[in-house]
């Protein structure tokens, strides 16, 4: 897709894991799996699948009551933050051997635009309780 947030978040590495600026223009989440040389790749929509899940997941650790965003539910609050209107995910596959380790790394980022997790008063706007709370396992 020609779409500026999907060709943003397809070139990243490992070494980009936060654009959190007040200047900010989208969102982000990254998911990083480190794969033994014996484990073979997977499709790239599992990996993008299972990343979301584990955002997700985060909810587990959310207080609704008293709404803050915390380095164990960042992910969670971006991923279902009202206000954004367009997501963008990007994959990159790297196999490595340095000598000692081989494999591969599998790096999942997700932006969103406009982006989310701000504190205060926006935070319980854009982050509400859900009917049900649960870990989700399979899609």
């Amino acid at each position: 897709m020609k779409d500026p947030i999907n060709i943003a978040a397809n070139p990243h590495s490992p070494g980009t894991f936060n654009t959190a600026t007040s200047k900010r223009t989208q969102g982000e989440n990254v998911k990083v799996y480190y794969l033994p040389p014996q484990e073979k790749v997977k499709s790239r929509v599992k990996y993008a699948r299972d990343s979301a899940l584990s955002w997700y997941n985060e909810i587990m650790d959310y207080n609704f009551d008293k709404p803050s965003i915390q380095y164990n539910t960042g992910h969670f609050t971006q991923l279902v933050w009202k206000g954004v209107k367009k997501i963008g995910t990007g994959i990159a596959i790297h196999s490595y051997n340095d000598g000692r380790n081989q494999g591969n790394v599998v790096i999942v980022v997700t932006q969103y635009y406009p982006p989310g997790n701000y504190e205060g008063k926006y935070l319980k706007k854009h982050v509400t309780r859900p009917k049900k709370i649960e870990v989700v396992h399979e899609i």
